[in-house]
């Protein structure tokens, strides 16, 4: 049934995200130590990187192929569902789930801020009307276009630097 084949891709590519972990755990720390890694019942244990590390890194390599086309035309239904609202990747991004967001959105000269603003309230009227852009408009639409990836680089540098120094972010959430 399909939902058989759901629920087996479903596991599949679990497995291979696991696969991905182990093998960049691998590579990482080639010093021959135990590498401490949790398991998929949450567990912790030390575990060699012998033949698993091996293993792991022969089955990615032998999937990457396969991997690389399903990110490509994963990446290609994103953008057609985004250039039907008439939307950025970037508009998807919530500031209120993530501050370093929130920031470089401040950051950023107001022009931009409002076309993304715009770019989101035409998205919601449109789904409410339960229609899309029209195909030459959507044409006109660039999905990857990016406007805040720069800011937010420099963001999370900041925060790295500032962890590394000791000392606070100046924009952190606390709980009354």
């Amino acid at each position: 049934s399909a939902c058989a084949k759901s629920q087996n891709s479903t596991q599949f590519f679990a497995l291979l995200q696991i696969l991905v972990w182990e093998s960049k755990t691998a590579c990482a720390s080639r010093g021959g130590s135990p590498k401490a890694r949790s398991d998929l019942s949450g567990r912790t244990e030390a575990r060699g990187l012998g033949t698993l590390a091996t293993m792991s890194g022969t089955l990615v390599r032998m999937f990457e192929p396969f991997l690389g086309w399903a990110a490509r035309r994963y990446q290609a239904r994103v953008a057609v569902e985004l250039k039907k609202y008439g939307l950025r990747y970037e508009d998807l991004l919530d500031p209120l789930e993530n501050l370093d967001i929130n920031e470089a959105l401040n950051r950023l000269p107001q022009e931009v801020v409002d076309a993304r603003n715009q770019r989101l309230k035409r998205a919601s009227d449109i789904s409410l009307k339960k229609e899309y852009m029209s195909p030459e408009m959507q044409a006109l639409q660039t999905p990857y276009a990016s406007y805040l990836q720069e800011a937010l680089d420099q963001v999370e540098a900041e925060g790295k630097e500032k962890q590394l120094l000791g000392t606070s972010r100046s924009y952190q959430r606390s709980i009354p």
